[in-house]
């Protein structure tokens, strides 16, 4: 009987992470969606931007964000991203694996296995788009700018670069991750 509502309760918590969306990238169930349809001109996405940007910022401390004011503002950081600012999509990028991999909480209603995948998306979505990898980096994403090459043995423990992050994600997740901004490098 214990066992029986142990397993119960067990469902009944992946069901509740399911259905919130917080787990969905880690487990590997978020599908790659296609390129977003683009509703604003580029104008707009770049004023959007800003006041997403100047939002985000109200009440920092240094380099410390409160957590209210980039809730407030990172709406509007997405949908710039979404049509394809350049700099909206570092400011997201950043503000995911700040959270998820650094911070390990949970931003935007995603735990932080998944909101380390959501940064990491962006982030490589940024490498397609012609931003520059670390030395040292290069082996690293030459696996992640191609979801054809499999993880190589040990690629997730390695703590150098980039892939120290990979500690913070699930295999499924880093593999959506690259997989969605494989399917978006060329939307803008």
């Amino acid at each position: 009987m214990r066992r029986m509502s142990w397993a119960v309760g067990g469902a009944l918590l992946l069901l509740f992470l399911l259905s919130t969306g917080s787990l969905v990238r880690s487990l590997g169930l978020k599908g790659v969606e296609e390129c977003p349809e683009q509703t604003l001109s580029a104008a707009e996405a770049k004023a959007l931007y800003e006041r997403g940007l100047a939002r985000t910022q109200v009440g920092m401390m240094g380099e410390h964000y409160r957590s209210d004011s980039v809730e407030a503002g990172l709406p509007m950081i997405r949908t710039a991203a979404l049509h394809g600012v350049t700099s909206a999509m570092e400011a997201y990028a950043s503000h995911f694996i700040q959270q998820g991999a650094i911070n390990m909480q949970q931003i935007d209603g995603l735990s932080y296995p998944d909101a380390t995948a959501e940064g990491m998306m962006w982030s490589i979505l940024l490498k397609h788009h012609g931003e520059a990898i670390m030395e040292g980096d290069e082996a690293t994403y030459q696996v992640l700018l191609d979801p054809t090459v499999p993880f190589p043995s040990g690629y997730f423990s390695n703590p150098s670069g980039t892939a120290w992050i990979f500690q913070m994600v699930t295999k499924r997740g880093l593999d959506w991750a690259r997989k969605q901004a494989f399917a978006w490098k060329s939307c803008w």
